[in-house]
């Protein structure tokens, strides 16, 4: 064999298996290939699974962190609401404790404190450091005796300030409106600085330390143009004295009694009750003899009253008061007390109002015409009042109305009559009434009249009226005058009166008819009578 070609053959050979080992390690990396090929494929199947899951992850977390932001926010708000909250709680807590200060309720201010509490009191009787429930009530309870409270208000809204967690202080500015028990009249305003630190605990908010810093003030201090305590306490007393002598002309025994202390004292000074009464009793008794004397109709005065103030609970009323009266035996005779009066008034915690305890009642009697200028005398008036029941007496005889006639007498009266048929004395309302009824059966009058005035007299409750009358009559025809003529009724009349006080007129009790009949040609000459056809 040729060496070429051995050596080619050699070549060969080795190539061959070069190629056969080249051949596996292909086969073994295209396997490896394939095998990493194929882990690729799923490995990026997973990436994209992942990154699906990732995509989604973050949407979910975006919506998330805007929940959550939604959820800061609304827990922020919930939480400054909270806070606002406890505040409006507080404040009604200190509202609270001024509203129960002001009606006076021990029982319901107590329990507003811990029991370990503290209330720094400035100002006034009742200044102090007091801790501690029973203390503190005791101290309210000093300053419940000492006024009576009305009511409460503040002008600048309180304020709320958070000191720590559950922990809140309150300042107000508070004005109380109170009037002392000793002397209620006297009203006053206590300008109250306060603070209040109020701790939330198992019960609420309760009272741990409080600063009551105070200055009482008139009411003129705080209302402007409100008239002074002076002026209203004397305007007071005032009406009470008015009220005093309303009662007095209404002749009202239980209003007037109403308005005295159990031990006063009533100076009585002029007229037949003067004397010095004390006490209830007494005063009672001399009024209602005073009221069993006079029928009062009203008062009146002409120089205002003067109040003055000896001290804020004790006050003079001064007042000269004139009281038109009407003695009750004889009520016709009216005329006027003068009254000088004092009165003093001390107010009386107990019955919480002012009382007399001294009146001093001077009276004079006077006449109308002593007070009213030009007033006619009441004599005069006596006298017109007694002519006229004469003159009504006359008209009724005139239209013959026995119905009236009758009603002027009193029940035992007697009636004189002289001359004529019907001459005799008649006693009794009956008799009487029998009387003029046949008086008026003979005759037919037409008129009445008097050429002289009558004369009057009256002398207390007693009146005499006097007068010459003449009545122009007809006669009723009758078989022995079947045409009878006018002629005159020359009539001498007297009539006594007597006031009634129950009946309240004037009634007669005598009367003397005098009578003498004329033809009318002897009264008026040259007159001649006409004939009455019946």
């Amino acid at each position: 064999m040729d060496v070429k070609l051995a050596g080619l053959s050699a070549l060969v050979i080795v190539l061959v298996i070069v190629a056969g080992a080249l051949g596996v390690m292909y086969s073994s990396l295209a396997s490896k290939y394939s095998s990493l090929k194929s882990s690729y494929s799923s490995l990026k199947g997973s990436y994209s699974s992942l990154n699906t899951s990732y995509t989604s992850l973050s949407a979910s977390y975006s919506s998330l962190k805007g929940e959550y932001s939604s959820l800061q926010n609304m827990y922020s708000a919930l939480e400054s609401m909270y806070k606002n909250q406890q505040a409006d709680v507080v404040l009604a807590a200190a509202m609270s404790h001024w509203n129960d200060i002001a009606i006076e309720s021990p029982s319901l201010v107590a329990p507003q404190y811990l029991s370990n509490a503290t209330l720094h009191w400035i100002g006034g009787p009742l200044s102090g450091v007091y801790t501690g429930i029973s203390a503190i009530n005791a101290t309210w309870n000093k300053f419940f005796n000492m006024y009576e409270t009305v009511y409460w208000y503040t002008i600048v809204p309180p304020t709320v300030t958070p000191v720590s967690p559950g922990v809140y202080n309150v300042t107000g500015y508070v004005q109380f409106l109170v009037a002392p028990t000793a002397a209620p009249i006297n009203v006053l305003v206590l300008n109250v600085t306060e603070v209040l630190t109020y701790v939330n605990t198992s019960s609420g908010y309760l009272i741990e330390n409080e600063v009551w810093k105070v200055k009482p003030i008139p009411l003129t201090d705080v209302i402007a143009g409100y008239p002074g305590q002076e002026q209203l306490a004397e305007s007071a007393i005032l009406a009470d004295a008015m009220s005093h002598w309303n009662d007095i002309a209404i002749e009202s025994p239980s209003l007037v009694i109403m308005q005295y202390a159990p031990d006063a004292t009533l100076d009585w000074v002029g007229g037949p009750l003067s004397g010095v009464y004390t006490g209830i009793p007494a005063i009672n008794a001399t009024w209602n003899k005073f009221f069993n004397m006079y029928e009062t109709v009203y008062w009146y005065t002409i120089v205002p009253p003067t109040v003055t103030m000896i001290s804020p609970v004790e006050y003079n009323v001064t007042g000269y008061a004139q009281f038109f009266v009407a003695p009750t035996a004889v009520p016709i005779h009216p005329l006027v007390l003068n009254v000088t009066e004092i009165l003093t008034y001390v107010y009386n915690e107990s019955a919480a109002q002012f009382q007399i305890t001294h009146e001093v009642w001077k009276v004079k009697p006077l006449s109308l015409s002593d007070v009213i200028a030009g007033y006619p005398p009441q004599t005069y008036i006596e006298e017109q009042m007694a002519l006229a029941q004469a003159y009504a007496h006359w008209n009724d005889i005139a239209i013959e109305n026995a119905s009236l006639i009758i009603t002027e007498y009193a029940p035992n009266a007697t009636l004189h009559w002289i001359g004529g048929p019907l001459s005799g004395n008649y006693t009794g309302i009956s008799a009487i009434n029998a009387t003029w009824t046949k008086f008026d059966n003979m005759y037919e009058y037409v008129v009445w009249y008097a050429l002289v005035p009558p004369t009057v007299q009256v002398k207390g409750d007693m009146a005499m009226v006097k007068a010459p009358l003449q009545f122009v009559v007809f006669p009723y025809p009758t078989a022995s005058n079947p045409h009878p003529v006018e002629l005159v009724l020359n009539v001498t009349e007297m009539l006594y009166y007597n006031y009634n006080a129950t009946a309240m007129q004037w009634q007669i009790v005598n009367e003397y008819w005098i009578v003498h009949p004329l033809s009318i040609s002897d009264v008026a000459p040259g007159y001649s009578p006409g004939q009455y056809q019946g």
